[in-house]
């Protein structure tokens, strides 16, 4: 009888300590679950990183990374051990043998549920992979979002997370003031530079005489001369584009990776964070560190200037953030643009384009096609 007590005894604590070990490492396999999705988390912090050129930081989220999913084995080893001395203490066996006979109903008939569980803790584990960490060459990273959003200060209206450049189409509608070119191909007599929109809102154009331009797009104002012209023209084919805006309305362009490029005016001169937050802020691509600022006659003569817009958000310091003149450009790129030399060669037949088509659309993906 005595024999049978202990052997009960004995087998009872084997199945404590069995349970137990379980339980260990039920908690941590749940640990672990965690600690992939926060490494995830530092992951994907240090790849938005990357793209903004702030690579000191950007190494030190992978790092974190890495370190989530790679805990030492010294440290999971001392708790290993320290489960087994707590287990093991003086005058834990009683402790024990009263825990087991209050679990033991609880534990015998949920045998299979507990395998089920445990079995859908595996899956869970090993469901959501982890996205590749990069190699050490690769730990040049950008910096933006979550401290730029406590920082954003004057710029509480720009919105980091807004979406490339596939928004909102930004119609240009002639205004007084704007110089035009209008050409007839083939017809050289019938072409004209330099034409400008009077006070009354009309240009005059050879045989057609007067014609309203105020309040037309570039494709209405073209369809309506061409029209005209099928009077003493066979099939005209007639382009006209903007030379540069009125200089009195503090007219600016900016495109890129903003959810509205289009042309801005304001009633005084903007100063940069004003014309991108009228644009709806900027992407999540956008490289904040290299904004170019186009001034000056674009297709002979520009004056670039690179604005670190981050460091303006950062610091707040209102001395960097510079004023427009009428008719600049910004371009807010999606990569930092080193040489701005080979820049303008593909930026200056763009905008050329876009002066033309006013197609915010096109201008981008012909900045990107030759980048």
């Amino acid at each position: 009888m005595q024999k049978r007590i202990i052997g009960r005894l004995v087998i009872s604590l084997f199945i404590f300590l069995l349970y137990g070990s379980l339980s260990y490492l039920y908690v941590y396999a749940q640990e672990r679950v965690d600690a992939r999705v926060e490494a995830g988390q530092h992951y994907q912090e240090g790849k938005s990183l990357y793209s903004q050129g702030r690579y000191q930081e950007a190494t030190t989220e992978f790092e974190k990374a890495v370190a989530l999913i790679t805990p030492p084995t010294i440290q999971f080893e001392e708790r290993i051990q320290k489960e087994q001395e707590r287990v093991l203490a003086p005058g834990s066996f009683q402790e024990a043998v009263t825990e087991f006979k209050t679990a033991t109903p609880l534990i015998i008939p949920s045998e299979v549920e507990f395998q089920e569980k445990v079995q859908g803790q595996q899956e869970e584990v090993l469901a959501p992979p982890l996205p590749k960490l990069p190699s050490t060459r690769e730990k040049l990273i950008e910096k933006r979002k979550k401290e730029e959003k406590k920082e954003m200060g004057v710029t509480k209206t720009i919105t980091t997370e807004a979406p490339a450049p596939e928004t909102e189409e930004r119609e240009y509608y002639i205004d007084v003031g704007d110089v035009l070119d209008i050409s007839v191909w083939q017809i050289p007599d019938l072409s004209k530079s330099e034409v400008i929109v009077r006070p009354d809102g009309k240009i005059s154009f050879p045989l057609i005489g007067d014609i309203k331009a105020v309040g037309f797009t570039l494709t209405l104002l073209d369809n309506i001369i061409t029209e005209r012209l099928k009077t003493y023209v066979k099939a005209p084919e007639v382009s006209i584009m903007i030379r540069r805006f009125g200089e009195q309305a503090n007219k600016v362009i900016i495109l890129g990776e903003i959810p509205g490029p289009g042309v801005y005016k304001f009633s005084s001169p903007p100063t940069i964070t004003e014309v991108i937050a009228a644009a709806g802020g900027y992407s999540r691509y956008a490289v904040l560190n290299s904004i170019m600022v186009i001034s000056g006659e674009v297709r002979t003569k520009p004056e670039v200037t690179r604005v670190n817009f981050a460091q303006i958000i950062k610091s707040g310091r209102l001395s960097e953030n510079i004023f427009l003149k009428p008719n600049d450009i910004v371009y807010v790129p999606r990569s930092f643009i080193g040489n701005i030399n080979t820049f303008l060669e593909i930026f200056q037949p763009a905008i050329s384009e876009y002066m033309q088509y006013m197609n915010a659309r096109q201008f981008h993906n012909i900045m990107h096609r030759n980048q």
